[in-house]
């Protein structure tokens, strides 16, 4: 990725955080960059969701099913 690619993902992100009532965007970055920044490895990101939102259908329906 490019340094201006870069720049307008960042401008991108900045926006939506300020814009009221839209989603807020998540990014998923490859294990090297995330782990040593800090973020978890996705699968304890998807296991914390199973336990936190284990009460919304979409999510008991996901753990049903094994996704």
């Amino acid at each position: 990725m490019n340094k201006n690619s870069i720049e307008y993902l960042a401008y991108l992100l900045d926006k939506a955080k300020k814009e009221e009532g839209k989603e807020k965007a998540i990014i998923f970055l490859g294990a090297g960059t995330s782990v040593s920044a800090g973020i978890p490895l996705t699968n304890v990101i998807v296991r914390h969701i199973r336990l936190k939102f284990k009460n919304n259908p979409i999510i008991r329906d996901c753990i049903r099913k094994k996704r």
